[in-house]
Order: C-alpha cells, then structure tokens, then sequence
C-alpha cells in the first residue's frame, strides 16, 4: 500500500467522526457553564396560593428566592459541590434545551405561568429562553424537554415544596 492509500481512508473517517461528532453535541457548548438560573412566574391567583420563585446555581452556591406578589417569603443560600452545575449543563443537553424563533405572529400567553432558564459562561450568556403557558397553551422561545429538567434541577434543592408553602 502506498501512503496516499492510507491517508486518504484515514482522512474520510476522520471527516465523518467530525460531522457526527458536531450532529452528536448540537446541544452542547465547549464554554464552561458558570452559573444556571431558572425562574418560575406563578398565575395570577390569590396571594396565599401564589407562588413565584427563582433559583440561581453558581459553581459553588445555591440561591433560591421564592415571592408572593412582590413579598419574599423565602430567600436562602447554600453552598453545593461543583459536580452540581456540570450534571445540570449535561442534563440540558439530555432534555435538548434550547432556544427557538418565536413565529412572527405568535402572541405571548398572559395570565398563566412561564418559565424561564438563562444559562452563562463568565459574563456571556449560552442559553435564554422563557417557555408560557395558559390553558395547557404553550409559547415561547425555548424547546426541549424543560419540565424534566425543572423536576431534576428542584429535586437538587432539600425541603424544595417545603419553601413554596
């Protein structure tokens, strides 16, 4: 065999794992992701059953802020271990979250919940999106399984629905 026999198989296969490899991580990104935040905008119902929140997940930290109508009700800090963000950014690409195009004749959904996550590296933001719903309706510009991610990312807080009483 001559060598331009071996290189050029060597080449092809090397061209094919790149496109899959690239086909393979659509939803991932080769920036560290730094900080999580997901945010929960309850409907509009009475302020004993109302029920917003925000958790924020930095590489070291939790924070979660729970409010009813504007009044803080919870507003706690833990610290976590590290290994916690990295499961959660592979967690979003298992649940393929990310952003869409909203249709340019789509109306925002009012007085249901939303949904909302922004994802950083440092200062620059990889992944925003909000997802609304009213009426099993569903809008916005983020796709992907995000009531999955939702159920793991809460599961990660101890006494979670302990804080929404």
């Amino acid at each position: 065999m001559t060598e331009t026999s071996i290189i050029n198989p060597l080449l092809v296969a090397i061209v094919i794992f790149e496109l899959l490899g690239c086909a393979m991580t659509e939803y991932t990104t080769n920036e560290p992701i730094t900080k999580i935040v997901y945010s929960f905008k309850d409907a509009s119902v009475p302020p004993q059953y109302h029920r917003s929140y925000t958790i924020t997940l930095t590489r070291d930290q939790s924070h979660i802020l729970v409010d009813s109508y504007g009044d803080i009700l919870v507003d706690q800090t833990k610290e976590i271990p590290e290994s916690i963000i990295d499961d959660l950014a592979k967690y979003i690409e298992t649940c393929q979250i990310k952003e869409k195009h909203l249709k340019s004749d789509t109306t925002i959904c009012t007085g249901g919940t939303s949904k909302s996550l922004t994802v950083y590296s440092d200062r620059t933001v990889l992944l925003k999106g909000t997802v609304y719903q009213r009426g099993g309706r569903l809008e916005g510009n983020l796709k992907g399984d995000i009531d999955s991610f939702v159920t793991k990312l809460e599961g990660l807080i101890p006494g979670f629905t302990d804080l929404l009483k």
